[in-house]
């Protein structure tokens, strides 16, 4: 049976194979849902992640989901800013795939990395840029260049800042360091929407 899923949202995922942790985790889908394939992009951080990369063709995996609500399509608001970091990025490569043919956003992505060589998604970014150049806005905040993404760099990309809703996902003192940020700016706290996997 076909996994139908929003743009955003996240599955649960095992794998039956020797050497490979037996628990299921949680990973974003990483494709629009317009396929007959899920697609999850997973970053080796640890042993358990550095392990699927040994992964055989036709290994089992089990699928669970799909969970949360973390879709641009859930606001009211077409004019947003998805904030991405790191393994962030995930949730918005879904979202930005399935943007295709749409008139109907203003959407301003940025996306942290520590260096621009660790922007493995930025030319599928840009080619969405290119497709939708008046609909969808790609900057990537490189670390070793500009440091991170701050609410000094939204107010000078954004203008008024009450303007936008806020989509945001990355690492938990990131997205903590831009919920304060931005409620201290009089962005209300229904603006901003935070992934944190809940279910």
């Amino acid at each position: 049976v076909p996994i139908v899923y929003a743009p955003g949202q996240f599955a649960f995922l095992r794998f039956e194979a020797e050497g490979i942790d037996s628990e299921a985790h949680p990973y974003s889908f990483s494709n629009a849902n317009n396929g007959p394939y899920a697609r999850f992009t997973v970053k080796a951080l640890g042993d358990d992640t550095a392990a699927l990369q040994n992964l055989e063709c036709g290994t089992k995996a089990f699928l669970e989901g799909p969970y949360g609500d973390f879709s641009y399509r859930n606001l009211s608001n077409r004019k947003q800013v998805w904030i991405a970091g790191g393994v962030g990025i995930t949730p918005f490569l879904s979202m930005a795939r399935s943007l295709a043919g749409s008139n109907k956003y203003d959407i301003r992505f940025l996306y942290g990395t520590e260096s621009l060589e660790d922007a493995v998604f930025l030319g599928e970014f840009l080619d969405i840029t290119r497709h939708l150049p008046d609909n969808f806005n790609t900057k990537v905040v490189s670390k070793d260049i500009e440091g991170f993404v701050t609410l000094d760099l939204l107010k000078e990309s954004l203008g008024n800042l009450g303007d936008f809703d806020y989509m945001i996902c990355g690492p938990q003192v990131m997205m903590r360091m831009l919920e304060e940020q931005l409620l201290s700016a009089g962005v209300q706290p229904r603006q901003i929407h935070i992934e944190a996997f809940s279910m």
